[in-house]
Order: C-alpha cells, then sequence, then structure tokens
C-alpha cells in the first residue's frame, strides 16, 4: 500500500501527548521524517524514544509563546532532516474556564499567547522556509472557533483568531504552493479534556458539550490524526484556506 507522506518532513508542536502525539504517530506510519516540539522536555525526549521504532523521529524544545524558539523548532527540523514539507501548529490550552468577570488579565494573556500567538510565530518560521518550496500547514483550531460556551471566554476567543488566521495566511500564499488549514474537533479524549472539569460552571459546559454530539460520545485523538494526515499530503492539493470540522455532527444541528 501506497505511504501519504512517503519522504515528507513534518514537525508537530506540542507533540508530545495528546492529538499531537498521535499525529506524529500517524505520519511516521505513513513514511514521514518527524520532528516533535514540546515545553515538556522530558516527555517530548520520552515520546521519540517510543516512536523511534516506526520511523525516523527527533526531539526539540518548542516554546510557542517565543517567536525566536519557533523559528529554532524551524531550523532544527531542517537541519535534522533536510527541508521541512508538513507542520501542524497544535499546542494549545483551555485557558482559565471560569466567567468572564472572573477571568484574570494572566489567565487571558497566558491563553492568547499560546493559543493564537504560538500559531502566528509558527506560521511565520515555517512558512518562510516553504517559500522555495511549498507545503502544508495544519492549525489545530477547535469547534470553539464556531461556536460559544460558558466559562470559557480566553479559549473561545483565541479558537476563533485561529480560524481567522488560518484564512488570512492561506490567501496570502496561495500562489506559492503553500497549503494552510485548520481543524475544528469537537470534544476528544486527551489530556487536556481532563484539565477543563476544575470549577462547577466548566463542568456543566463540558457536560452539555458531549451531550450535544448527536454520535453520542465524545472523538478519539486517532481520529483526528487521521483527519490532519489527510490534509499533510498530496490528496488534499487543492485544499486551503479550510476549516476542516470533526465533531460528531455537532455542528450539523
Amino acid at each position: 500500500m501506497t505511504q501519504l507522506l512517503k519522504d515528507k518532513v513534518a514537525l508537530v508542536t506540542g507533540g508530545a501527548s495528546g492529538i499531537g502525539y498521535e499525529t506524529a504517530r500517524s505520519f511516521l506510519r505513513e513514511g514521514a521524517r518527524v520532528m516533535i516540539g514540546d515545553i515538556n522536555l522530558e516527555q517530548g525526549r520520552k515520546v521519540a524514544e517510543e516512536l523511534s521504532s516506526l520511523g525516523d523521529i527527533a526531539f526539540v524544545e518548542n516554546n510557542v509563546t517565543a517567536e525566536a524558539s519557533c523559528q529554532n523548532a524551524v531550523e532544527h527540523t531542517v537541519k535534522r532532516f533536510g527541508r521541512l514539507d508538513i507542520a501542524v501548529n497544535n499546542a494549545g490550552v483551555i485557558g482559565e474556564t471560569k466567567p468572564l468577570l472572573e477571568l484574570s488579565a494572566e489567565g487571558w494573556q497566558r491563553t492568547m499567547n499560546i493559543n493564537i500567538n504560538g500559531v502566528f510565530f509558527g506560521l511565520k518560521a515555517q512558512v518562510n522556509q516553504m517559500l522555495a518550496t511549498g507545503g502544508s500547514i495544519i492549525n489545530l483550531a477547535s469547534i470553539a472557533s464556531k461556536i460559544a460556551t460558558p466559562s470559557c471566554a480566553d479559549y473561545i476567543t483565541s479558537k476563533h483568531a485561529v480560524d481567522g488566521l488560518t484564512k488570512a495566511a492561506a490567501l496570502d500564499y496561495a500562489t506559492m504552493g503553500i497549503r494552510i488549514n485548520s481543524v475544528g474537533p469537537g470534544v476528544i479524549e486527551t489530556p487536556l479534556l481532563g484539565t477543563i472539569g476544575q470549577t462547577k460552571d466548566a463542568q456543566g459546559s463540558i457536560k452539555h458539550a458531549i451531550g450535544m454530539h448527536p454520535m453520542g460520545r465524545v472523538g478519539k485523538v486517532g481520529e483526528v490524526a487521521n483527519l490532519i494526515t489527510w490534509l499533510a499530503s498530496d490528496q488534499a492539493s487543492f485544499c486551503t484556506g479550510g476549516y476542516y470540522p470533526i465533531n460528531g455532527g455537532y455542528l450539523a444541528q
């Protein structure tokens, strides 16, 4: 069977867990060489070692809130593998999960720094590297890019911004062979999900969100990784500027 990403080189941020981990694993199985970036050094190195049996993988420390770190991740990838064909901007946080009046300025800024500035800094470094060769970039948006739920103002705002940034960047570089899309998962079974239910309001929001999925369950990380893998591949060669929902029918209602 032909591998979708044979001989491609990919960078996956937030690759030490959750959707990032599963995406790295999917990419390796489809023939790509993979650099995972993460702020968690211990876990990142552990994952790189764990997945090495599937293919050529390496780890780079990456703090997406620092532009220099995002540039370094790209440079490290090119130095290790020779080029960059695919990038996945996956690193993200849920935020404070509090009503608006209880949100702190520091918490708000942290969510923006990671969820939207991290994508912006990543895009700048990745697009610059791909100008001569083309490539595919996938940003992790969310169902929260299209809806709102209580006690999530910082997260909702940041994910709406990811959707807008993806579209704008895609239009800027559509004629240069660089495809930029976003993926919008619904509620997915990841370690991040476990961090949401820290307040009564947040728990109610999650219960409501899960109940709104017509398929009657949360999604699996492998299902999201499969969509990302397709968008990264040449099978999606006419796809750019898109928001690709994967939410068990949530937005169909």
